[in-house]
């Protein structure tokens, strides 16, 4: 999706940034979680953790429903028929070997 979101020439750092943001969320995501878990007095420590989960997904979810914009669909050349091929076909072969 980001791909075909930006300039040619941005490519390569906004794939990058989006890495980078995504490994942040990672890691922050556990840090909270494990000191809300090591916090447990009760169980509802754990409720709460997954009520902030809930909660960020949504406004995430509505962040990008309103900043987002819809990618219009474009002409499919063969070259681009076939390279989706070779990927579906790729995700094929990953999934029947797990």
């Amino acid at each position: 999706m980001i791909i075909t979101l930006v300039k040619p020439e941005q490519r390569a750092a906004s794939v990058a940034l989006g890495r980078v943001a995504g490994n942040f969320g990672i890691g922050s995501g556990a840090t909270v979680a494990g000191f809300i878990v090591a916090s447990a007095q009760r169980l509802s420590s754990f409720q709460i953790l997954y009520f902030f989960d809930a909660v960020t997904f949504a406004g995430f979810a509505l962040i990008v429903l309103a900043a987002v914009p819809i990618p219009r669909a474009g002409i499919v050349t063969s070259d681009r028929r076939q390279r989706n091929r070779l990927f579906a076909r790729s995700l094929e072969i990953g999934s029947s070997s797990l």
